[in-house]
């Protein structure tokens, strides 16, 4: 599996981002954050979504971006974009969150995007589209065996030009 920077966050101003030992924690303009503190709560052997809730309870915030190893985790008051490798821009309902968003690049003409509750559900599903899809007519058997996996809430898939998603909520591409 190869992960590439896909994924760029945009919330239009509305995060400030500190960079912590590699790990990239957004949280409101308005915060003021003790990166000792912080610093103190980032473990390696936390899954994305132990460490973005750690962070959440520890801070007190109920809106942050935490974003580790191509990995992001988002905890919205409001939606937010994501903007996928330079192609597309999906709008992300703050109604889907606490959620882990993975990405993949395994060609130029190949991208997929996963939105689930949990790192390793996503990972798999990551994978899944890496041995089924080569084709822009694979996407629709991706799709649906993305749908059946346990705790995923949506997906992006791109072979091309021709994109394919699925999501319990409203993915809305913009």
């Amino acid at each position: 599996m190869r992960i590439t920077n896909v994924i760029q966050v945009s919330a239009n101003g509305r995060f400030k981002k500190f960079d912590i030992d590699g790990v990239i924690v957004s949280v409101e303009r308005s915060v003021v954050l003790d990166r000792e503190k912080i610093r103190a709560l980032i473990r390696e052997d936390l899954s994305l979504e132990e460490l973005g809730e750690r962070l959440l309870a520890s801070l007190q915030m109920d809106e942050m971006v935490v974003e580790r190893n191509e990995e992001v985790f988002m905890s919205l008051k409001k939606p937010i974009n994501l903007f996928v490798d330079g192609q597309l821009t999906v709008k992300v309902p703050e109604k889907i969150t606490p959620c882990v968003v993975l990405s993949a690049s395994p060609s130029e003409e190949k991208k997929v995007l996963v939105f689930s509750k949990r790192t390793e559900p996503a990972r798999k599903v990551v994978e899944l589209f890496e041995d089924m899809v080569e084709k822009p007519h694979h996407l629709p058997a991706f799709i649906q065996e993305a749908k059946n996996a346990p705790e995923i809430l949506g997906v992006v898939g791109v072979v091309g030009k021709v994109v394919g998603t699925w999501g319990k909520f409203q993915l809305e591409l913009v």
